[in-house]
């Protein structure tokens, strides 16, 4: 009996030698500044108008905040005011936040950390033929490829080219570009720029009319030809005449005119190829 006493007051003992040393101790936690969180901005990334920062400063919770860029690139910190950030990478804004709060003695030796958590000075746009239009988010350089991956690719229907429309010194600036350019061709690494607008239209179709073995409304690609237009139609019937063929066209004013066609001819959007038949 005094044995099972012993080791009952033994084994109390102890217990509570291990929860004073718990208490008493300090937690590691504490003893270490906090760890910046993994950031989804790449290390050059350039912060800018609308772009969401966790700031945080080592054992100063007041000075700790969330924070979003103004229009002006500037946010409103404690005992700060506003300090401008737009352009800064993570690492240059926290060292201007902690600089400023040690030349104020607000902090001897401050230890700052900014994250950014949501992107939104490097907005793009994409409309037109892809499944997801909408506005996009970047946190680093991205192709036209890459942007059109994230609307979805490009539908059934859409065009074999693109229109993006930029802003360069002021002035909107629009090009078109061939899809097989910017997939496989010599743009395939064009980075889209904050501000871009990519517009994917739909196909555009020509129509084939006449003496020809399957008329109907057919897919214009870039840079087809009558020629062209015409095998994509079946051809010819044994009463089409290749040398009487004509082109029917809309002009700027809506009207539609005619002209005798050759068969090098470039076809635009809408176009009509009537092929007459042999007189003989």
């Amino acid at each position: 009996m005094d044995s099972r006493r012993q080791l009952l007051t033994k084994s109390f003992t102890t217990a509570l030698f291990v929860v004073a040393t718990l208490f008493l101790l300090p937690p590691t936690w504490a003893q270490q500044p906090p760890q910046a969180s993994a950031s989804a901005a790449p290390e050059n990334y350039q912060m800018g108008p609308g772009d969401g920062l966790s700031i945080n400063v080592y054992d100063t919770p007041e000075l700790s905040i969330e924070a979003r860029i103004n229009e002006s690139g500037e946010i409103n910190y404690p005992l700060l005011g506003t300090v401008m950030l737009d352009g800064l990478t993570e690492i240059q804004a926290a060292d201007k936040i902690a600089k400023q709060l040690k030349q104020k003695n607000l902090i001897k030796d401050p230890n700052v950390t900014v994250t950014v958590d949501t992107f939104q000075s490097r907005r793009v746009t994409v409309v037109g033929a892809v499944p997801n239009p909408g506005e996009y988010f970047l946190s680093d350089q991205r192709s036209v490829t890459d942007l059109l991956g994230k609307a979805g690719w490009i539908k059934p229907d859409g065009a074999d080219y693109l229109l993006l429309t930029r802003k360069e010194n002021g002035q909107e600036k629009q090009m078109r570009l061939s899809l097989s350019d910017v997939t496989s061709g010599p743009q395939r690494s064009m980075q889209v720029q904050a501000g871009d607008v990519l517009f994917v239209p739909k196909e555009e179709k020509f129509y084939i009319q006449g003496a020809v073995k399957e008329p109907g409304a057919y897919r214009l690609t870039e840079n087809m030809t009558v020629i062209e237009a015409l095998s994509i139609g079946g051809g010819l019937t044994p009463r089409g005449s290749r040398s009487r063929i004509e082109l029917k066209r809309r002009d700027d004013a809506g009207k539609v005119k005619s002209y005798d066609a050759e068969l090098e001819d470039a076809i635009k959007p809408n176009d009509t190829i009537y092929v007459k038949e042999r007189l003989f």
